[in-house]
This record gives C-alpha cells, structure tokens and sequence, in this order.
C-alpha cells in the first residue's frame, strides 16, 4: 500500500473537505479558542480566574480549554478576548501606563502575540494578583 502526502492548504477543515465557508469559520474559532487558551496557561489561571477576566463562567472555560469548538461562536470568543483587553486596558489606566484600546491597538495585540501575552505596546498586563 502506498501512502500519498499532499500538501496543507493552510486550513485543515478545508483539507478535511469541510465546504469553504465553514472550513474559515472553524479556523477562525480554533485560532481564537487557542490564543484564549495559550493566556491561560501562560498567567498561570485557574479556571475561575479565567472565567472572572473573560467575564464568562468557569464551565464556559473549561469547555474552552477542552477544545468544544462548537460551543463556542466566533462572537463569543471575540467578546471573551475583549472583555480580557478592557481588564488590561483598566490595568494599564490605573498605573498610568499609555491605554492603546481606543486605537484597537490592545485588541490587536493580543491577537497577534505569540507567545499568549497581553501585550499594549511594550507594555505586558498583569493579572490582578500582582496590581
């Protein structure tokens, strides 16, 4: 038996042969679920802290880090990074560092930071254990 290897696409719904569309969507939600759940692990949280900067319940992340994909709509998970954004761009006001949210700045930094990091600028948020 010969095993045939064909290069990615870049979007493994799409090599799956999921239809176009949803084969974004799913990319677009497991990308999203993966940077939420990069942050987790990279501040150390719990669960419940999670939840509380996510500003969802604790099931809510729990179904998140287990990769539920289909619980979760891209809105959903977009609200949960902003909601994450507000908290650092707060972070940020209280030590009077400069708050780039009004730019989309911040929201577009954590959505680009590889390593799961808040990031505004030069700026890394702490969790509230450390404020």
């Amino acid at each position: 038996m010969t095993t045939k290897i064909r290069r990615s696409s870049g979007n493994v719904f799409n090599d799956l042969g999921f239809p176009a569309e949803e084969a974004v969507n799913l990319k677009m939600r497991s990308d999203l679920m993966i940077r939420l759940s990069i942050l987790i692990d990279a501040r150390g949280l719990t669960q419940a802290q999670a939840a509380a900067l996510f500003g969802v319940t604790q099931p809510r992340v729990s179904d998140l880090v287990r990769g539920k994909i289909d619980r979760f709509s891209i809105d959903t998970l977009v609200a949960m990074l902003g909601h994450a954004a507000s908290t650092c761009a707060s972070w940020s006001a209280v030590r009077g560092l400069p708050d780039h949210s009004a730019t989309g700045q911040l929201t577009s930094h954590l959505a680009r930071s590889s390593s799961g990091a808040f990031t505004t600028g030069n700026t890394v948020c702490a969790d509230e254990r450390s404020a």
